[in-house]
């Protein structure tokens, strides 16, 4: 068997009980659709046990009307899991089996490619938040000299090679930094010049653009734009880290971005394309690069 596709649909504090609703789950079951995958796993993370039987069970229907099979499901603890179909007592007993998270060999190459399992959602959007309002408000000089440049280049009708310097710049940043965790800081004109490069469109798309079709990996250099710029300039990098995150698979970070990237700025309509992709679960693996869209 293969791993098709991976979707993560966010659970009530607390189930009605009917368990949740096929509008809930539809999600998930066209994403299983789209890319033709028959049988699912459904695995419930929670610390309580009670109104998770029926959850399973309303899985099974939304499923099963969609002519897809579900071969188990889950209830997974910090310390035990047990199964919500199997009823045999020697493989699943009811209080299930005791969690050892620390010795399989997933665990293991997870370790070995540097990633961490963190204890909530809340501590991995914390990655996301950056430098506090008012160390973010110390670039505003910067800033107004970045949007002079920008002004004295539309009045010497120089914004289009204004742009292609900026695109060459960023794309030389992000490619210096490509892959590191912590790269070195960009000093503070250089995140002002490339936040307000980023907030002009022709700029972002040739980024964006670059990313897409993985021909530049800016994931370093926009997660220090978008941890250091004030809004709105922190809402092109949060976008374009988001779409990184999601080509690579990571649909809960792409997520998170694209709605801190609609906080900083309510009218910046490419991060609600960017959750309304996530949201009806299209594989990243699968869906057209943006460049081969646009030319067909």
């Amino acid at each position: 068997g293969e791993v098709r596709v991976a979707m993560r649909v966010d659970l009530p504090s607390t189930l009605s009980a009917a368990g949740l609703s096929p509008a809930d789950l539809s999600p998930m079951v066209n994403a299983l659709l789209r890319v033709r995958s028959w049988v699912a796993v459904c695995i419930v993370f929670s610390e309580t046990t009670a109104g998770w039987d029926m959850l399973s069970h309303s899985v099974i229907r939304a499923l099963e009307g969609a002519g897809v099979s579900l071969a188990d499901s889950l209830l997974v603890s910090s310390s035990r899991w047990r199964s919500l179909i199997c009823q045999t007592s020697d493989c699943c007993p009811p209080e299930g089996n005791a969690r050892n998270p620390g010795s399989s060999t997933i665990a293991a190459q997870a370790t070995y490619a540097g990633l961490v399992a963190l204890p909530d959602r809340a501590s991995l959007e914390a990655q996301l938040l950056g430098n506090p309002q008012s160390q973010r408000e110390r670039l505003e000089p910067q800033l107004e000299a970045a949007e002079h440049r920008r002004v004295q280049a539309a009045l010497h009708n120089r914004t289009k090679r204004l742009a292609q310097e900026d695109v060459r710049a960023i794309r030389s940043a992000a490619t210096q930094w490509a892959g590191q965790t912590e790269p070195r800081q960009l000093r503070s004109n250089q995140v002002a010049r490339f936040g307000v490069a980023l907030s002009e469109f022709e700029v972002r798309d040739a980024l964006w653009l670059a990313i897409d079709d993985r021909s530049v990996d800016a994931l370093a250099l926009m997660r220090q734009l978008h941890t250091r710029l004030p809004s709105p300039y922190d809402a092109a990098p949060l976008f374009l880290f988001g779409w990184q995150q999601w080509r690579a698979g990571n649909g809960t970070v792409a997520g998170m971005a694209a709605v801190r990237a609609q906080s900083s700025d309510p009218g910046y309509t490419a991060a609600g394309l960017l959750l309304d992709i996530i949201d009806v679960g299209m594989d990243p693996g699968s869906t057209p690069t943006l460049a081969s869209v646009s030319c067909s």
